[in-house]
C-alpha cells in the first residue's frame, strides 16, 4: 500500500509499497527504499517519515506526529542525487527503545524531490511506503463496540438504518468479519445479514459501519424487535456481541390503531347513552 501523489513535474517510483519488520526493544533494524527517477533531467530527494493512522473507510492516513515511533526512524542521509534513469537507495535506520511495550506501530517512510534551486520543494509530489513495526513481546486482541445505535429518521420507518463504531484495544492489528441478526421480542431468531466480511483494523483504531435493514421488504408485523450485532475478530476467533431493541409501527399500523380507537370510543359514547336513555325510561 502506498500513497503517491503525481503530477507531470515529478516523474519517479519507489519500492517496495510495504514492509514488516518485527524487533525487540532496544534492537537496531535497517530499511531501505529503492528510487527509480525516470524524469529527464536529474533529481535531488530527500526522506521523509509521517505516522499512519486509519481512515473512516479503513484506507491509511499520513500525518505527522501522530505514533510515538516516527521518533524512532532516522535517514542515513539528508538528501540523495539520482540522475536521470537511474535508480537510487535511501536507508532508514530504526532503533527500538529499550522499555518499549509490545504491539504494533505504522509509519510512511519514503521521499520527496528537493528544488534544487531554491532549497524547497519545488512542486508537492511525495510517495511513501507503508512500513509495520512489530515489537516483541505478548500480543492480545480486544476489539470493543464503541458505539451501536438506531438512527430513526421518523417514526414507522421500514428502513432501519444504524451506525456502528469498533474500536481496537489490542495491541495488534486484527481481521474482522460483522452480521446483523433480528430477533423478535421473545428472542426467536426471524433473519441475518451480513454487516462487512472482512475488515482490517489497526491497533487503536477505529471502524465505523453504517448498515440497513429493511424491515417492510421483509414483511416484519409492528412490534418489538431485538437487533444483534456479531462481529468475529482476530487469530484467537474471539467474538464481541451488542443488542439493542427497536420498535417498529408503520404507518399503517397506526391508522388501525387509529381506527379502533375511534370505533372503542364510539362504542363506549354509544354504550353511555344507551345506559343513560334506560335510566330515563325507566324512571318514566
Amino acid at each position: 500500500m502506498s500513497l503517491l501523489f503525481t503530477v507531470p513535474a515529478w516523474s519517479f517510483s519507489i519500492s517496495p509499497v510495504r514492509f514488516l519488520i518485527t524487533g525487540d526493544p532496544a534492537s537496531v533494524e535497517t530499511v531501505k527504499i529503492n528510487i527509480s527517477n525516470t524524469e529527464v533531467r536529474d533529481l535531488v530527494f530527500r526522506p521523509v517519515v509521517y505516522g499512519v493512522r486509519q481512515g473512516d473507510g479503513g484506507q491509511p492516513v499520513f500525518e505527522k506526529n501522530i505514533d510515538v515511533a516516527e521518533s524512532w526512524v532516522k535517514p542515513e542521509m539528508a538528501t540523495l542525487a539520482v540522475a536521470s534513469g537511474n535508480k537510487g537507495v535511501m536507508r532508514f535506520e530504526i532503533k527500538i527503545p529499550r522499555g518499549v511495550p509490545p504491539g504494533s506501530h505504522y509509519l510512511g517512510l519514503g521521499v520527496e524531490p528537493v528544488n534544487d534551486a531554491v532549497g524547497n520543494i519545488g512542486v508537492m509530489t511525495r510517495a511513501l511506503s507503508l512500513l509495520t513495526i512489530q515489537v516483541s513481546g505478548v500480543a492480545y486482541e480486544v476489539l470493543q463496540v464503541e458505539k451501536f445505535e438506531h438512527i430513526a429518521a421518523r417514526v414507522g420507518e421500514p428502513n432501519w438504518l444504524f451506525d456502528l463504531t469498533l474500536t481496537n484495544k489490542g495491541n495488534v492489528e486484527v481481521n474482522a468479519t460483522g452480521d446483523a441478526k433480528v430477533l423478535d421480542w421473545r428472542g426467536n431468531e426471524i433473519t441475518t445479514q451480513p454487516i462487512f466480511s472482512s475488515a482490517r483494523i489497526i491497533s487503536g483504531a477505529s471502524k465505523m459501519s453504517d448498515f440497513n435493514i429493511d424491515a417492510a421488504g421483509r414483511g416484519f408485523w409492528p412490534g418489538l424487535y431485538q437487533v444483534q450485532v456479531k462481529v468475529g475478530y482476530g487469530i484467537t476467533k474471539q467474538n464481541v456481541i451488542s443488542l439493542i431493541y427497536v420498535w417498529y409501527l408503520p404507518v399503517w399500523s397506526l391508522v388501525v390503531v387509529g381506527i379502533l380507537f375511534l370505533i372503542f370510543i364510539g362504542s363506549v359514547v354509544f354504550l353511555a347513552r344507551r345506559y343513560q336513555m334506560k335510566k330515563i325510561m325507566a324512571r318514566l
